[in-house]
C-alpha cells in the first residue's frame, strides 16, 4: 500500500521549476515561524535600547496641611507640583554599543531565517523533482516493463514444457521477472521516504508570503 500524495503532479511540476511556488508551500513551516517570533522579541529589546535616548519625564505633586498661627489666625494649606527633566548626559557611547548589540542580534536571527527558507525551499523542490522521476519510473514499469517481463517469463516456461525451449531460458525468463519486480518495489519504498518527506514540509500555519520579501 502506497501514501497518497498531498500535491497534485502539476503542483509538484510547479514547485519544482518556480522557488516563489515552493516558498507558497513552506512559508508557514513552524521552524520559520519559530525564528519570526525570535525575531520580534529582538525587535522588542533594539526598541527598549533605543528608548534610553529619550528624555525622562516626570510630574510630582504634594499636599500640606498648616495649623493657625500663634495668634490663632488661619493659615493655608499648600499644595505644590513639581515637573523633573532627566537628561541622559555622557551616555551616548554605551548607549550606542547596547543599540548596535541588540541590532546586530536581529541582523543575524533575520539572515538565520532566510537561510531556514531557502533550505527548506530547495529541499522541497528538490523532492518534488524526486517525487516526479520516481511517478514516471513507476509508470514505465507497470505500464511497459512489468507486462513485457511477465509475458517473456510465461512464454519461455510454455516453450520449455512444450519442448521448444530449453530449462535454463525458463529460469532466466523467470528471474528477469523477478528482478524487475524488486526494482519496482524499491521505486515504491523510495517513494514512500519521498511522500514522508513532503508531508513534513507541507506544515503550515500562516498566509503566504513574498519568497524575496517575506523572509
Amino acid at each position: 500500500l502506497t501514501p497518497s500524495l498531498p500535491l497534485t503532479d502539476a503542483q509538484l511540476k510547479r514547485i519544482s521549476q518556480n522557488a516563489q511556488a515552493a516558498f507558497e508551500y513552506v512559508s508557514g513551516h513552524p521552524q520559520l515561524l519559530a525564528l519570526e517570533q525570535r525575531v520580534a522579541a529582538l525587535d522588542t529589546g533594539v526598541a527598549l535600547a533605543e528608548q534610553t535616548y529619550a528624555p525622562q519625564w516626570g510630574l510630582s505633586a504634594s499636599y500640606g496641611y498648616r495649623d493657625d498661627d500663634q495668634l490663632g489666625r488661619d493659615r493655608a494649606d499648600l499644595f505644590s507640583v513639581g515637573v523633573s527633566f532627566d537628561v541622559p548626559l555622557f551616555t551616548a557611547n554605551r548607549q550606542d554599543k547596547a543599540v548596535m548589540a541588540a541590532s546586530a542580534r536581529v541582523a543575524a536571527l533575520k539572515t538565520e531565517k532566510q537561510l531556514k527558507a531557502r533550505e527548506l525551499v530547495a529541499n522541497l523542490q528538490e523532492t518534488s523533482v524526486a517525487l516526479i522521476r520516481l511517478q514516471d519510473r513507476a509508470q514505465l514499469f507497470d505500464a511497459t516493463l512489468l507486462p513485457q517481463m511477465s509475458a517473456q517469463s510465461e512464454s519461455s516456461l510454455t516453450a520449455y514444457n512444450n519442448d521448444n525451449g530449453s530449462f535454463s531460458d525458463a529460469v532466466e525468463a523467470r528471474i528477469a521477472e523477478l528482478n524487475t519486480k524488486i526494482e519496482r518495489l524499491g521505486i515504491a519504498i523510495a517513494r514512500c521516504q519521498r511522500v514522508s518527506v513532503l508531508s513534513a514540509l507541507l506544515v503550515a500555519d500562516r498566509p503566504i508570503t513574498n519568497f524575496e520579501e517575506g523572509v
